[in-house]
């Protein structure tokens, strides 16, 4: 799976970024310049969907499909998919798990939903045969103080909060292939049955580390899609997510900038209170621009100014800042370009 996910990216991004642009989507990194590169080009599912991938294990991954003649390095830091590589990418993208991600719109839930979701049916499991005496497969506090909230409040009907579990991920499992289905069920932990560790999955399905994580990922992403979209079928694995739907996408930073724009103080105003950068700011400013309908970027760019900015992207045939820049007047910054590519990227 992780070779059809670089290429996926590589095919999207071409030469306009290096490679180490799509390590970043995979990881889910806050910085602007990935969140503005996953709405050019189009790479918002694939965000954030392997936060756990390491740098060595990601050019490990890079060297191998350059061997493969899957890709092709251009330069030291940019890489290419070959006629080999997308036909590679066809089949891979015949298979509907690499349909299921939705990284941007899941990142932050994904992992506390399916860590919710493993403790509780383990705490519940061993709590209807009243044993009490189990290691939590979660070792996490926010996690602990969630699930003990949720067995509170149904501690009285722990044979129907199982029943119902079971009914509705027999209803989600049953959307999926059983080798799937099968991997997902050896995750869980039950009363005198301990899940299956990645390392376990991994000898048991004879697949790399990496294709076991992404899986998961994919899988639980899929539930939550099917859970949101159908809330009256899926009461209660939509209280595990209740409290999640509305997780910010701006990084914390962002958001409390954001607060300040919203009264309609001026960048340099909300950095002198917030004793930051102008810059720093004004990256904030291009993040708000993506997740904001209402962002009027017009207070900082006028329309002239954004023909130009548009008129050079399109000589350029590339979103690469630099050479954008070269093609422009000394006036306009490279806040401004950011800003109008953040507009293209949203409205795109």
């Amino acid at each position: 799976m992780i070779d059809g996910i670089i290429l996926t990216c590589s095919t999207s991004i071409k030469t306009n970024r290096t490679y180490a642009a799509i390590y970043n989507i995979l990881k889910g990194t806050k910085g602007i310049q990935t969140v503005l590169d996953i709405h050019l080009y189009h790479l918002e599912n694939m965000y954030g969907i392997y936060p756990s991938l390491q740098k060595t294990e990601f050019d490990a991954h890079i060297k191998r499909l350059i061997h493969a003649k899957a890709i092709v390095s251009v330069d030291e830091n940019n890489v290419k998919a070959t006629l080999k590589g997308e036909e590679l990418l066809e089949q891979y993208e015949q298979e509907p798990i690499y349909h299921y991600f939705k990284g941007l719109q899941f990142i932050g839930i994904t992992e506390i939903f399916m860590e919710r979701l493993l403790l509780t049916i383990q705490t519940f499991t061993n709590k209807h045969v009243r044993y009490n005496q189990f290691i939590p497969v979660v070792d996490k506090t926010e996690i602990h103080i969630w699930v003990k909230r949720y067995y509170h409040k149904h501690k009285m009907d722990i044979t129907s909060v199982l029943s119902g579990l079971y009914e509705e991920l027999f209803r989600l499992l049953s959307q999926l292939t059983d080798r799937e289905a099968s991997l997902f069920v050896d995750r869980l932990t039950g009363h005198n049955h301990y899940g299956k560790s990645t390392y376990q999955l991994r000898m048991k399905y004879n697949i790399s580390i990496s294709d076991v994580c992404l899986i998961l990922v994919a899988i639980t992403q899929r539930f939550l899609s099917t859970i949101i979209h159908n809330q009256d079928d899926y009461p209660i694995l939509n209280e595990f997510i209740v409290d999640l739907h509305r997780v910010n996408s701006m990084t914390k930073s962002a958001t409390k900038t954001y607060h300040l724009y919203q009264k309609g103080l001026q960048a340099d105003e909300i950095a002198s209170i917030r004793k930051l950068k102008i810059n720093t700011i004004y990256d904030h400013l291009v993040e708000i621009a993506l997740y904001d309908p209402a962002f009027y970027y017009q207070s900082y760019v006028d329309q002239t100014e954004v023909n130009v900015i548009l008129k050079a992207i399109q000589q350029s045939k590339t979103f690469k800042l630099k050479d954008i820049k070269s093609l422009i007047n000394r006036d306009i910054t490279y806040f401004q370009i950011r800003l109008v590519m953040a507009m293209m990227g949203k409205n795109d």
